[in-house]
């Protein structure tokens, strides 16, 4: 989905006040510490704000996803992340990278990578359907975390970090790129054993990509990958997702049959 102009200039104006804010703390803010600094819950999309009250589908909302809090923004962790963003910065823009990123934010359907490398088909309806199911869920429990830390973006806290896409609205930690790429190459990986590493690696590219984009640290793509391994590992001990990952391979064995 292509933003349309009016809205990518709000999404631009809303990266820009936010990166503003961030470079007023960096400039020396006597009276805040930069522990201080985080995601204004102003700068927010209402549509997910909106979302978060919908809840889960399936598994409760109270659900242990198994991540805890973010590393604080002055700890070794953080400055380590912000040393490699800065190094990515430098190193990993090149000209097809930036258009693959730039791409990629286009898109707000997380199985359109995988269709659109050649992973999955288009009328792969039931594995799509399985997938969609998933997604419901683990996109519930980012946002949910994402709303919990308000975890700073890294430009807030580096001014010398440039984006090459507009920042997202809301916060940084988990990944929700990271996390719904990762939920679904952990289906189709049980969809389709055989080329289980070949989902994952795209899954972790894409994933990488966000960060040398600038809106992510490392540790929140990792952060995002565990809380989707949890969820899609509950989610696959109920009758619901039993059954459509039952008919999934079934599909997935019907087209190799027919090939």
């Amino acid at each position: 989905m292509r933003l349309a102009g009016a809205k990518y200039l709000a999404l631009t104006a809303a990266s820009a006040a936010i990166l503003h804010a961030g470079a007023a703390f960096a400039a020396g803010d006597a009276a805040k510490s930069i522990n201080d600094i985080r995601y204004p819950e102003a700068g927010w999309a209402k549509n997910l704000l909106g979302a978060m009250k919908e809840g889960p589908q399936i598994l409760p909302a109270d659900f242990d996803d198994g991540i805890g809090p973010p590393p604080a923004n002055d700890s070794e962790t953080t400055k380590a992340d912000i040393k490699a963003l800065l190094e990515m910065q430098k190193t990993e823009r090149t000209p097809e990278t930036i258009e693959r990123i730039k791409l990629e934010n286009e898109q707000h359907d997380q199985p359109w990578i995988f269709v659109h490398d050649g992973l999955l088909r288009d009328n792969d309806y039931r594995t799509k359907l399985l997938i969609a199911t998933v997604l419901r869920d683990v996109s519930w429990f980012l946002l949910r975390d994402k709303y919990k830390y308000e975890r700073a973006r890294p430009t807030q806290l580096e001014p010398n970090l440039t984006t090459v896409i507009p920042i997202p609205q809301h916060g940084s930690y988990p990944s929700g790129h990271a996390g719904q790429s990762w939920a679904t190459a952990l289906v189709l990986g049980l969809v389709d054993p055989a080329n289980k590493d070949k989902y994952e690696k795209l899954a972790l590219d894409y994933a990488h990509r966000r960060e040398i984009a600038g809106i992510h640290y490392p540790g929140d793509s990792e952060a995002a990958r565990m809380l989707a391994t949890n969820v899609v590992a509950a989610l696959m001990k109920t009758d619901k997702v039993k059954t459509l990952l039952e008919r999934a391979i079934e599909e997935h064995r019907d087209e190799a049959e027919t090939h």
